[in-house]
This record gives C-alpha cells, sequence and structure tokens, in this order.
C-alpha cells in the first residue's frame, strides 16, 4: 500500500526583472536583490530587510553599534546602527519598520 507524501513541497519560485532587480515570488511572500541585499515581503506588504544578528561597541543608550544585513546571496555583512534603531545601508538610514530580526 502506498504511503501519503506528507511534507508538501514548495513549487520553484517565479523569478522576473522589476526595475533592474531580480524579484523571486514564492507566492504568498516574495524576495528581492536590492543593490545586493536581500528583502522579503508578504505580497502587498513593504519590503524590509533581515539583520541576522547585533554587535559592536554599545552606543550610549546600551543598544549594539552593528547590525549584520543577510546579503542576496546569504552572506552577511555589517551595517553601522544608530540610537533611533536605524540601520544605515547603501550610505541611506532605514527606521526599525524598514528590517527584522
Amino acid at each position: 500500500m502506498a504511503q501519503p507524501d506528507l511534507i508538501t513541497v514548495d513549487p520553484k519560485p517565479i523569478e522576473y526583472h522589476k526595475n533592474g532587480m531580480l524579484h523571486r515570488n514564492h507566492g504568498k511572500w516574495e524576495e528581492r536583490n536590492f543593490h545586493g541585499y536581500r528583502q522579503t515581503r508578504y505580497t502587498g506588504e513593504p519590503w524590509i530587510f533581515y539583520i541576522c544578528g547585533f554587535c559592536g561597541p554599545s552606543l550610549h543608550d546600551g543598544i549594539d553599534s552593528i547590525g549584520h544585513v543577510l546579503m542576496w546571496d546569504r552572506t552577511e555583512t555589517p551595517c553601522q546602527m544608530d540610537t533611533n534603531s536605524r540601520v544605515k545601508i547603501n550610505g541611506h538610514w532605514y527606521t526599525h519598520e524598514k528590517w527584522d530580526h
């Protein structure tokens, strides 16, 4: 008697280019290559960066000064953070609404 397949495997994502960036649509969520950084979102939501971890000397309010941001190639890169929970990526400051951990 055949056993049912209990593990569902997501189909291969749909890849396309938009505004010079590679996008992958996984159905309910998407990812894109934003100048080498990986951004994700649920369909229709704002794009966000992912911070893998924190380190660096503590700022005067006690938070870490470096956030390690996930890159498109699955590596991570250190990015400066400030006391307003912003992260500096490619010379631009992004508020906490634009990143997750």
